[in-house]
Order: structure tokens, then sequence, then C-alpha cells
């Protein structure tokens, strides 16, 4: 009966660790998360024209956090993801989430960023 006891534990034991096993592909790796989506959505510094030829420039941050400014004047920060073809910007404070949608990406690695309310402006990643 011990032996039948033990021979379970084990095969208990094996049969928990092929579970996690089979779970980690889940999971994403870190190569893969900072995989450019079409068009950008990784974390990086960008300078971007906006549609009327204002000049900002956009930190993503690999924690979710992001900040905009306009020269030395920070325009907005808070949280952001990269869903799908959009990049979400979620700011402090009450203002509520945004996406714009994001081009495919050129040679040179711009791509057109697309507001809500149709605005496109120019992105392009700093190297």
């Amino acid at each position: 009966m011990k032996k039948f006891a033990l021979i379970a534990g084990i095969a208990l034991l094996a049969a928990c660790s092929e579970k996690q096993e089979a779970a980690a592909p889940e999971a994403m790796p870190a190569e893969a998360a900072a995989t450019p989506a079409a068009g950008g959505g990784t974390p990086g510094v960008y300078d971007v024209t906006m549609a009327d030829g204002t000049k900002r420039v956009g930190t993503l941050n690999a924690d979710g956090t992001y900040q905009r400014t306009e020269g030395d004047k920070v325009i907005d920060k808070g949280t952001w993801v990269a869903r799908g073809n959009q990049s979400c910007f979620d700011p402090e404070g009450e203002a509520p989430e945004s996406c714009n949608t994001r081009g495919p990406a050129a040679a040179d690695g711009s791509f057109e960023s697309t507001d809500p309310e149709g605005a496109v402006a120019k992105v392009m990643p700093r190297s």
C-alpha cells in the first residue's frame, strides 16, 4: 500500500510538472514583447510631428508608463499599452484612455498615427 501511495504521489507530481511546462509557452518571452507591432508599439523614444506641424517627443517606457513633451513642457503622462495596431494611452487624472491607430512602418521605421478624431501625426523612432 505504501508503494502504491508513493507511486501515485510521484505520478501526481509529474502531472503537475507537465501542466506547468505546458503553460510556459503561453507566457510571452521578453524578446517577443519587444518585437515591434505593425508600425511600432514598443518602448522607446519617438519624435512626433503633429498634423498642425507641432513637434513633440513621446517616451514609451518598458514598465508601461509614458510621457509626451513639447519642448521642455510635459503635455501628459500616464500608462500605455499596445493592442493590435493601436497604442492606447491612459493619462494621469480624469482624462479617459485614448487609442491611436498605427499605420505600417516605412523603410526608415517611421509610421503614421491616427488619433480618435482622425488627425494624423508622423512618428519617427529615435535610434
